[in-house]
C-alpha cells in the first residue's frame, strides 16, 4: 500500500513539485469550437455536404406554355426524418387511401410533388398557397425542381430525374 505522505498534495502541488505533466484544461470556449470542427454525424447533422444550411431562399421566375410569368420569393428547407414521415402521411392523404400502387404514375408522382412541396415550403407567394388549385404544372414542377436540387446539393447526393406530368419532374 503506499505511503500516503509521498502523494502530491491535490490542488496546491505544481506540476514542477509533481514531475508530472499536465495538459491545460481547455476553456469553455475552445471545447466549444472543437465540437463544432468535428465531423462526428450529431455535431454536423444540420450542415449540408458543402457547409450549406438546411433552408434555402430563392426567388421563382417561370414562363408558362401559356406564356403567363409565375414569380415570387419561396423559402423551403431540407426534409428532416420527422418530414419525411409527415410527407408519406400528406401523400396517403392525397390518394385518398387509394395505396399509391394503384395509381398510374402520373398521378402517383404528382401527389409525391405536391405532398413534397406542402412539407417542404416554409414561406412563398399567396399564388402559392395552395398549389392543387392551381392549373398550371409546370409551375408546380419548377418550384419542385428547385427544391430537388437543394436537398440534392445539402445531401451531397446527384438528384434522380424522373418523369411524371407534363411540366413535373422533366
Amino acid at each position: 500500500m503506499p505511503n500516503d505522505a509521498n502523494l502530491p498534495t491535490i490542488g496546491r502541488a505544481s506540476r514542477a513539485e509533481t514531475g508530472v505533466s499536465v495538459p491545460p484544461v481547455p476553456t469553455l470556449e475552445a471545447a466549444v469550437s472543437a465540437a463544432r470542427a468535428s465531423t462526428s454525424g450529431p455535431m454536423q447533422d444540420r450542415i449540408g455536404a458543402d457547409g450549406i444550411g438546411p433552408e434555402r431562399e430563392f426567388t421563382l421566375d417561370y414562363l408558362d406554355q401559356r406564356g403567363r410569368k409565375w414569380a415570387g420569393d419561396f423559402k423551403v428547407r431540407v426534409l428532416t426524418i420527422k418530414d419525411t414521415v409527415q410527407l408519406g402521411l400528406v401523400k396517403a392523404r392525397l390518394a385518398g387511401g387509394i395505396p399509391l400502387v394503384n395509381l398510374d404514375g402520373d398521378t402517383a408522382y404528382t401527389l409525391e410533388v405536391l405532398a413534397h412541396l406542402s412539407v417542404a415550403i416554409v414561406a412563398s407567394p399567396p399564388w402559392a398557397k395552395d398549389l392543387l388549385a392551381l392549373h398550371d404544372a409546370g409551375v408546380i414542377g419548377a418550384i419542385y425542381e428547385e427544391v430537388a436540387k437543394y436537398e440534392a446539393r445539402f445531401r451531397g447526393t446527384k438528384r434522380i430525374e424522373a418523369g411524371g406530368v407534363d411540366g413535373i419532374g422533366t
